[in-house]
C-alpha cells in the first residue's frame, strides 16, 4: 500500500502544485506539471529496478532465463524514458516510448 501511495504522490504531486501555486489551469503549466510527474515516476521505478533487483525477479516464472537481466534492461528503458522527458528535444519520442512500455509492461 506504501508503494502505491508514492507512486500517487509522485504522480499527482506536481499537478497538485501548480493548481494550488497557480491557481489556475493554464494548458502549458498543467502539461508541464504532468511532464514532471511522469519523469519522476520513471525515474522512481528506474531506480527500484535497481535497487530491489532480486524481488522483481521473483516475478518471473521459474522457465525464464536471467530474470535479473530482465529487470536490468526494463530499469535502463524506463531511465531513458526518465531521461528522454526532460530533453525538449526528445520529448515525443519519449512520450511514445513512455505509451509502449506502459502497454508493454
Amino acid at each position: 500500500m506504501t508503494v502505491e501511495l508514492t507512486i500517487l504522490a509522485i504522480l499527482a504531486g506536481p499537478w497538485l502544485a501548480t493548481v494550488v501555486l497557480v491557481r489556475r489551469f493554464d494548458d502549458a503549466r498543467v502539461i508541464a506539471a504532468g511532464r514532471i510527474g511522469l519523469t519522476l515516476a520513471f525515474a522512481f521505478f528506474a531506480i527500484a529496478h535497481f535497487t530491489v533487483t532480486d524481488t522483481m525477479a521473483t516475478m518471473f516464472p521459474p522457465w525464464v532465463p536471467r530474470p535479473e537481466w530482465i529487470v536490468y534492461a526494463t530499469g535502463a528503458i524506463e531511465a531513458l524514458v526518465a531521461l528522454g522527458l526532460v530533453a525538449p528535444r526528445t520529448r515525443r519520442l519519449a512520450g511514445l516510448a513512455a505509451i509502449c512500455v506502459f502497454i508493454g509492461f
